[in-house]
């Protein structure tokens, strides 16, 4: 049965303090990775939805009440170390109006530390440690069958919770042939709104 999967970022801009201009300037880049994963999911028959708080400037309240436009059945959010704090910050209002929804999450912060991120936050309900597009569509055929919950110990790269204690599975061997994976799904962004590696588009000045 076809799942919804939202992907959000939240505003970064404060993080950066005096250095926001030049964040804005040259790093506000369109989230590629999160739009690879979609194309996975995409081509699986899920639907998805990416918000990108950042690109278009959006509050947290703007951001909830898309997402309860939407009703998706899965969270997916990415975090640095830098940015840690915003997702858990977001991840927890989340979960205020949304107890039933996972949320998994990805980034190199969860890469580097692990199945500790779900020990210390229990705001998030997956983490994937490794490449996330064969992932994330195993998580979510995962979620549609509830009456078997082994299937989680069959996704690799997976961190969960199992009977009180967070489990994680063993690493997922890294793809080294990227034509396998689909194209990125540009198509549910707003590309105009990003500063480079978008075809034919030039740095934004605004």
């Amino acid at each position: 049965m076809p799942k919804r999967v939202l992907f959000i970022i939240p505003g970064f801009e404060d993080v950066y303090g005096n250095y926001r201009y030049l964040y804005k300037r040259g790093f506000l880049n369109p989230p590629m990775g999160l739009c690879y994963l979609a194309s996975s999911l995409e081509h699986a028959g899920h639907e998805v939805k990416i918000i990108d708080g950042e690109a278009q400037r959006l509050r947290i309240t703007d951001i909830i009440s898309m997402a309860k436009e939407y009703k998706p059945d899965l969270f997916g959010l990415t975090a640095t170390s830098i940015e840690i704090g915003k997702i858990i910050s977001l991840a927890s209002e989340l979960k205020g109006y949304f107890p039933q929804t996972p949320i998994v999450l990805g980034g190199t912060h969860i890469n580097i530390f692990e199945n500790k991120v779900l020990e210390e936050s229990s705001v998030f309900d997956f983490g994937c440690i490794g490449d996330g597009e064969d992932f994330i569509v195993e998580l979510i055929d995962a979620l549609g069958d509830p009456q078997n919950s082994q299937k989680f110990d069959s996704v690799k790269g997976l961190i969960f919770r199992k009977e009180g204690k967070v489990i994680q599975n063993p690493y997922r061997l890294v793809e080294s042939n990227l034509d396998r994976y689909h194209f990125p799904a540009r198509h549910l962004l707003n590309n105009n709104l990003y500063a480079r590696v978008v075809p034919k588009k030039g740095y934004v000045t605004t």
